[in-house]
């Protein structure tokens, strides 16, 4: 997993970050690589937000303090914020998001005239590219993965950052079965992906 850390010292010290507290560095070597997370201290958020249309991967903001106006700040940018003092959460959020990484890369799913690309997070109907939300992307992912198994609304409420309770796991599921996927329910099962 390949990190760049935009901040003005290198609090993670490990081989696979890229470092700079150079903004001009920062915009010449930034996409000249794919980089799987973005890691920025808040004073940087408007380069951060430079990128959004160019840089679909991961980002963390790290802040002094985490109050409700810098965490709200970050997160109309950002996936994630952390107070410095947060660091062992960073910690295991870099582990979660590569592992989660590494097993999507280079995964494409293919069912009739859909196809979804792990990688870009990416719906193709009739090779026609179709936006997603947040959440309607985690729980497809979710119900890919475990296309042989039924899914609990509890799983995946646990498996999902975007979806925030099991009542919105219908309204979700309804839009995806709008786009063409066949989503089998049960009752104290859950949800299962048919092909």
């Amino acid at each position: 997993m390949k990190i760049f850390l935009l901040d003005y010292h290198n609090s993670l010290n490990s081989s696979n970050v890229t470092f700079t507290s150079d903004v001009d560095e920062f915009y010449d070597n930034f996409l000249e690589q794919h980089y799987d997370l973005l890691i920025s201290n808040i004073d940087f958020i408007s380069d951060v937000k430079a990128f959004e249309k160019v840089y679909s991967g991961y980002k963390i903001i790290l802040c002094e303090y985490s109050d409700n106006l810098a965490y709200k700040k970050s997160l109309e940018v950002a996936d994630f914020c952390y107070s410095y003092s947060e660091l062992y959460k960073l910690m295991h959020r870099i582990e979660y998001l590569k592992r989660k990484i590494y097993k999507t890369r280079g995964s494409i799913y293919k069912f009739d005239d859909i196809l979804y690309n792990f990688n870009t997070k990416t719906l193709y109907k009739k090779s026609e590219a179709i936006q997603l939300t947040k959440a309607q992307q985690e729980l497809l992912e979710v119900l890919i993965k475990n296309r042989n198994n039924y899914t609990s609304s509890e799983s995946i409420v646990n498996f999902c950052e975007y979806i925030g309770s099991i009542g919105s796991i219908k309204v979700i599921i309804s839009a995806l079965r709008k786009l063409g996927f066949d989503i089998i329910s049960k009752q104290n099962l859950g949800y299962k992906l048919k092909e």
